[in-house]
């Protein structure tokens, strides 16, 4: 829909309404279960005991799983201390930091490295052996992969590697019979736990459910008895998206196959789309959610906005409305740019970083938050580049001179 840009009303702009699939139904019922908590027991009016002390915050942080991933390589040194938690300690008795039936350890593990996306590994199928700590290679190619759950497949094709766990039932059965493949999945669930736990900010770790690979057993030269029980997506994480949203996602999608003028300037997430008497969307119900109240103006706020008013030629610009809602260019950015260069003693940021900052609030707590003197020195190191430059077009003799 075209609608009137914020503080804009003689000037409109290009707006998305999205309904997210999960938000027809499955996915609200689905919060609604986890929130009633249905694996807790309800046993009221029997005698209770207070505990002490609960976990503190930070240690519920030490295992998270990451669901977006950027494509830079994983640091080798990474890879190599993540398959090392899975290394055994060998002398007499062989000694893994994770719980065994039997001290067996039947649970394998297996890596499909996609090409280029792992420092100095290349792509191809491999076997960790734990004894030696090596990867041992299988197959130069990949099968295909594929889940049902469209976020997960997301996340399975920004992935530099899938990390897979595959049991080998026979080495259990004949000490637990129909019960090994029980104990298989338990060591799969403290093997994981064990990976996710404390990892550095360079790797990051998805468990994949209802994962199918084609061919799986020609690609990896698995008998019988080896079968598939637990997989987990790894790579880099991405920090651009890890705090995004859905709406964010998708404007970057479109922004890579669309022209610009095509790419909606706001998105608007809905949980239906408003529909008319007969049925059909009723677009005159389709409105973008009220600008947020903005909190006490800074002194950078002020300047700021009184910056973004002088060049886009408007009084009404609100702290947080997105500046290319209100008509913004990139002949704007590098304006607002200089200007706040000029105003700010060098304190202001790159045109680039403007991009990443498309509201007055979000300009104005990067001046708050910079530090000065990084600034100013940033500012002359850019003026000392020009004069150079400069220096260096003129002839020899005026240079001379």
């Amino acid at each position: 829909a075209a609608l009137p840009a914020p503080g804009q009303p003689h000037s409109k702009t290009l707006h998305a309404f999205v309904v997210p699939e999960e938000a027809a139904g499955s996915g609200l019922d689905k919060a609604i279960q986890i929130l009633e908590r249905p694996g807790r027991r309800q046993l009221d009016g029997r005698p209770r005991v207070s505990l002490g002390d609960r976990s503190p915050s930070a240690e519920f942080a030490r295992r998270r799983s990451v669901r977006s991933f950027a494509d830079t390589p994983v640091p080798r040194g990474a890879l190599d201390g993540l398959l090392g938690r899975l290394a055994g300690e060998e002398g007499g008795l062989v000694r893994h930091r994770y719980p065994s039936a039997g001290s067996l350890y039947p649970v394998q593990a297996h890596l499909l490295v996609k090409p280029g996306r792992v420092d100095g590994i290349e792509g191809g199928a491999y076997y960790h052996d734990p004894v030696d700590h090596a990867l041992v290679r299988l197959a130069p190619d990949l099968p295909p992969l594929g889940t049902g759950h469209p976020p997960t497949a997301r996340s399975l094709d920004e992935a530099a590697f899938l990390l897979l766990l595959v049991a080998d039932l026979a080495v259990l059965r004949p000490t637990y019979g129909d019960a090994a493949r029980d104990f298989c999945l338990l060591e799969a669930g403290y093997l994981g736990q064990l990976l996710m736990t404390d990892l550095p900010d360079t790797l990051g770790l998805l468990p994949v459910g209802g994962l199918q690979v084609a061919g799986l057993a020609e690609t990896l030269a698995l008998h019988g008895d080896q079968v598939l029980v637990h997989a987990l997506a790894g790579g880099v994480p991405d920090a651009a998206s890890r705090h995004g949203s859905l709406a964010a996602d998708l404007q970057r999608h479109l922004a890579r196959h669309l022209p610009d003028y095509m790419v909606p300037r706001r998105i608007t997430l809905l949980p239906s789309l408003p529909l008319s008497a007969n049925g059909k969307v009723d677009r005159q119900a389709l409105r973008p959610p009220a600008e947020p109240l903005p909190a006490a103006a800074s002194a950078e706020t002020e300047v700021v906005r009184a910056l973004v008013g002088e060049i886009l030629g408007s009084n009404a610009i609100g702290d947080h409305a997105n500046l290319f809602d209100l008509g913004a260019t990139s002949l704007h950015l590098v304006r607002l740019q200089c200007r706040l260069a000029e105003q700010r003693g060098g304190r202001a940021p790159a045109v680039v970083d403007l991009f990443r900052l498309p509201t007055v609030a979000d300009i104005a707590r990067h001046l708050a938050e910079a530090p000065a003197s990084a600034a100013v020195a940033d500012g002359n190191a850019r003026a000392q580049r020009r004069l150079e430059a400069r220096r260096r077009a003129l002839p020899q003799d005026r240079q001379a001179r």
